[in-house]
């Protein structure tokens, strides 16, 4: 069985400035995956410096 093909583009160019912005549900949704990965990873990264920075002070 063959998988639908998506008859709209997720995301579209931008009328003025630079970039692209989501125009489909699917657009969004990946919009927001993104936005939560990126929090995501900045939380991990933040917490593991602030554990090195701890385990460095208890001398």
């Amino acid at each position: 069985m063959n998988a639908p093909v998506a008859s709209k583009p997720w995301f579209s160019a931008r009328r003025l400035g630079f970039g692209w912005r989501p125009v489909t549900w699917q657009g969004w949704v990946a919009s927001g995956a993104f936005v939560a990965l990126v929090i995501g990873v900045t939380r991990v990264v933040d917490n593991s410096a602030a554990i090195a920075v701890a385990a460095d002070n208890e001398d």
